[in-house]
């Protein structure tokens, strides 16, 4: 069943699909960026490239998680649409 929703819930709405759009274009960067890094990771030249590579697959892991957390948060607010 669907209902019509008020105007600050559709402006709201309206509103945060630009950020959310931002937050998903960046979390597709980061899986090719973790795409990368486990190319480097894979091809072991030495320690610190391996060292390197591990933190920033680390780091975009743990971005990435961030985001859908905040999208998770985005939707149970109204803020999706």
């Amino acid at each position: 069943m669907f209902h019509e929703i008020d105007e600050p819930t559709k402006a709201l709405i309206l509103r945060s699909r630009k950020t959310n759009e931002l937050h998903l274009n960046v979390m597709a960067q980061l899986t090719s960026i973790m795409e990368l890094v486990r190319q480097g990771i894979d091809d072991d030249l030495d320690a610190n490239c391996v060292k390197i590579f591990s933190r920033v697959h680390s780091n975009a892991h743990e971005s990435i998680q961030s985001i859908k957390a905040e999208l998770q948060a985005h939707m149970n607010r109204s803020k999706w649409g």
